[in-house]
């Protein structure tokens, strides 16, 4: 089959990001080809998109090089969790008429936002994210181990919550790289369950113990 994508095939970017926006949008080029606004675009190619999609699937060759890649990408995801830094959609960008119209009264101060100007710098936040992320993983595993250990023959109402929230992560990776590909956006909002159960369980410790001296 003659897709029109196939017009394009030798400038594919690499990444979602440039897939849809920037200069190398591939979306962006085919509303300059069209004459059509981003959205209209967007919904022009959406059939033979979803043809192209099930011929993927449906053809063996294919689909195991689909399924494949899937994995790869599922398995980045897992660890890819950062504020990721978006590029400022100003003039010449495809979204900045949709920002134009839904926020035309904001749109001097979006102009000369932090982010708009290329001052974002998201190191510290990472960091800071990074560190609490693996700290309550690792506290996770102690706590777990220790009960673990008294009780042999039983597993822990926190080590149930903690396997549903993991298995939850799980999905979340890998149906959104089923879809997609490695994008901080899909885990950066999930990972945040572990520090939530770990510091839920460290306060009810801690509350415990108060309890307890203030009795004796």
């Amino acid at each position: 089959a003659k897709y029109l994508l196939c017009d394009y095939q030798e400038i594919l970017p690499n990444t979602l990001e440039e897939y849809l926006w920037g200069d190398k949008s591939v979306i962006d080029k085919i509303r300059a080809d069209k004459k059509l606004s981003y959205d209209d675009a967007c919904i022009s190619v959406e059939n033979e998109f979803r043809e192209m999609n099930r011929s993927i699937l449906s053809d063996e060759k294919y689909r195991d090089v689909f399924l494949e890649k899937w994995l790869q990408a599922s398995c980045r995801q897992l660890y890819n969790f950062e504020a990721g830094r978006i590029p400022p959609l100003l003039e010449g960008y495809s979204l900045y008429p949709n920002i134009v119209w839904h926020y035309d009264r904001e749109l001097l101060a979006y102009r000369y936002s932090r982010q708009s100007r290329d001052l974002m710098d998201y190191s510290l936040i990472n960091s800071i994210q990074n560190y609490n992320v693996v700290l309550s993983i690792l506290y996770i595993l102690v706590v777990i181990t220790t009960v673990s250990i008294k009780n042999r023959h039983t597993i822990s109402g926190f080590a149930f919550l903690f396997i549903v929230i993991l298995f939850g992560y799980l999905i979340n990776v890998f149906v959104c790289e089923f879809f997609s590909n490695p994008s901080e956006r899909f885990s950066g909002r999930m990972i945040w369950l572990f520090p939530l159960i770990a510091g839920i369980d460290l306060l009810s410790r801690i509350r415990s113990y108060w309890s307890r001296k203030q009795t004796d």
